[in-house]
């Protein structure tokens, strides 16, 4: 068996966590406001999920300067909290990166059911100024989406097209949501160990790296060892893979300096200094007439 921590060296992975365990918030009473302006209650109950941040909207304000640096990914889970044993399955999942510098900026996580998970995916988008949200589509991914459909979130991942890398199936494209089956996860993890191999990827949670090391290769298979858990692992390849498919260009800023004089105005240079171009001259010499 060899996994992610295995195959790329330990060390590696250990060396991407940079920060420590971040500010934690346990989610007992978290309120969001809806779309129609009122106020909901997210969780009343025994929280079963957690936030922990490391950059938030208060500490950073470069964050939201440009809107697209930012985006949530999230991994529903397969197995709800109302299971009759939620730890055998995999808790709900969703990280929130920064995708100039590719590091991992919050983490929600923990058993919840595909309701309450979308409800709070909504309340970190809100946090965080709504970012694109991609969330892996299936059974219970499709629930949590119609969730943030209701919820009316601005910016939900669409794939409406595909690139080379990832297979062009039918069930690839004209749908919400990111679809993870067994052609395209061998890509995700190859994309994910390349973040990984060439450093460029900053991971925060400690957990996400005890995970890195316990994810195997099963014969044809890629998944967590026997009592282990691959949520937070498969939240990152999924980053990844979205991430080679929409890279992330930074804007530039364009200052426009007022003409000083005429010639510059009509874009030849300076006349008296031969560099005015030959349509610049001609233009500026037409004028003077």
């Amino acid at each position: 068996w060899g996994g992610l921590g295995v195959v790329l060296d330990a060390g590696l992975v250990l060396l991407a966590r940079r920060r420590g365990r971040g500010q934690r918030r346990d989610g007992r009473r978290l309120l969001v406001q809806l779309p129609d302006g009122r106020p909901a209650l997210v969780a009343q109950r025994e929280p079963r999920g957690e936030l922990r941040t490391w950059r938030t909207a208060t500490s950073d304000q470069d964050l939201f300067k440009d809107p697209d640096r930012l985006v949530i990914v999230a991994d529903p889970a397969g197995a709800g909290a109302s299971a009759p044993n939620p730890q055998k399955g995999d808790p709900c999942c969703g990280k929130v990166f920064d995708r100039s510098v590719n590091e991992e900026l919050a983490e929600l996580h923990g058993w919840m059911e595909p309701d309450e998970f979308g409800q709070r995916l909504y309340w970190l988008g809100q946090h965080y100024k709504y970012p694109q949200l991609v969330v892996e589509a299936g059974p219970w991914g499709g629930h949590v989406i119609r969730v943030l459909r209701d919820l009316e979130y601005p910016r939900l991942y669409f794939r409406d097209r595909f690139g080379e890398q990832l297979l062009n199936t039918p069930t690839n494209f004209g749908q919400y949501g990111w679809a993870t089956t067994n052609k395209s996860k061998p890509q995700m993890i190859d994309a994910l160990r390349e973040l990984l191999r060439t450093r460029r990827i900053v991971i925060n949670s400690l957990e996400t790296c005890q995970e890195m090391l316990t994810f195997v290769k099963n014969g044809v298979k890629r998944e967590a060892q026997a009592g282990c858990h691959d949520d937070r692992v498969m939240v990152c390849a999924i980053y990844a893979a979205w991430q080679d498919e929409h890279p992330y260009t930074a804007p530039v800023e364009v200052r426009y300096e007022r003409p000083r004089t005429l010639a510059q105005y009509f874009g030849c240079g300076d006349i008296d200094q031969g560099g005015a171009d030959t349509a610049g001259r001609k233009a500026y010499e037409l004028w003077r007439l």
